[in-house]
């Protein structure tokens, strides 16, 4: 299973090099943040909050 996620990893990095969008960052934050990466996850999650900036939204980081 990890060695699923760590493929979405690179997949979604591959992503935001095309098309940085909040999706992708949402997407590459929460894998990251399932396989412990918190961090990794803030930060992506953070890329979120940004193009968001201005409007109210919610972020969850899983407690593992």
């Amino acid at each position: 299973m990890k060695k699923y996620f760590a493929n979405s990893i690179i997949n979604y990095t591959q992503a935001v090099s095309l098309n940085p969008n909040d999706a992708v960052y949402n997407n590459r934050g929460d894998t990251h943040s399932t396989l412990g990466g918190k961090q990794r996850a803030i930060a992506d999650l953070q890329k979120v909050a940004n193009l968001y900036q201005g409007k109210e939204i919610q972020v969850f980081i899983k407690n593992q």
